[in-house]
């Protein structure tokens, strides 16, 4: 199971079992889930639940969007959840 990012913490759990807890927000993360998966279980019935926390504190950095308008003109939007 591949991940592209969790923005900045993530815990992923399969079938009730914790698979695996990935910290740094920008960077890909996988896990091999095959050891969660009984040979005996259909793959229809295979629960991942993914928990993503993306709560801000002095180590992480906001999501934002810079807008240059021009060499002296920039606007920093950051839209706070």
């Amino acid at each position: 199971l591949r991940f592209q990012a969790a923005h900045y913490e993530a815990n992923v759990w399969v079938n009730g079992q914790s698979a695996v807890d990935h910290s740094g927000g920008h960077l890909p993360f996988e896990v091999d889930i095959t050891r969660f998966i009984s040979s005996s279980v259909s793959y229809s019935k295979v629960r991942i639940v993914v928990a993503v926390n993306n709560t801000l504190t002095s180590t992480t950095l906001p999501p934002g969007y810079l807008h240059i308008y021009n060499p002296t003109y920039r606007v920093l939007e950051t839209p706070f959840d």
